[in-house]
């Protein structure tokens, strides 16, 4: 059985986000357009941080509502088409038959295009010299 999916993923190419856990149990699953993937389980009161540049999705792995406190910049962007080009995850998250949860292969991914590395490249180079620039500036 699949956990249902959430409608959307999303990735923030200027800042990271802060997801707070408030009731349920869940899984923060994060990917690359490189194709790195990294998930862990998040219990109610427990927080992680998702970096920029990272796809990311909230998966509800238990039998209650998922209430999640997110927060970013409102200039961070977001790219919601991200996910829906690459066919969704490059693992998806199962529920393991045990009361857990585990990562299976999804074989409906894609790999990003070289054009999308690209443009991760070339956003997280501009996000990188723009944080730079503002440490130098508050530095003076």
């Amino acid at each position: 059985m699949h956990f249902p999916e959430p409608a959307q993923a999303v990735v923030t190419p200027k800042t990271g986000e802060l997801y707070y856990r408030q009731t349920g149990a869940g899984v923060m699953h994060i990917k690359t357009p490189l194709g790195d993937t990294w998930a862990t389980a998040m219990q109610p009161q427990t927080a992680v941080y998702a970096p920029p540049h990272w796809i990311r999705r909230s998966v509800n792995a238990g039998p209650g509502i998922l209430f999640t406190l997110f927060c970013h910049p409102a200039d961070s962007g977001q790219d919601y088409g991200i996910i829906a080009r690459a066919q969704r995850m490059k693992v998806l998250i199962v529920d393991d038959g045990a009361g857990d949860w585990r990562e299976v292969p999804n074989p409906r991914c894609q790999e990003s295009s070289q054009e999308e590395i690209a443009r991760w490249e070339r956003a997280k180079a501009a996000a990188s010299a723009a944080a730079e620039a503002r440490a130098g500036e508050a530095a003076r």
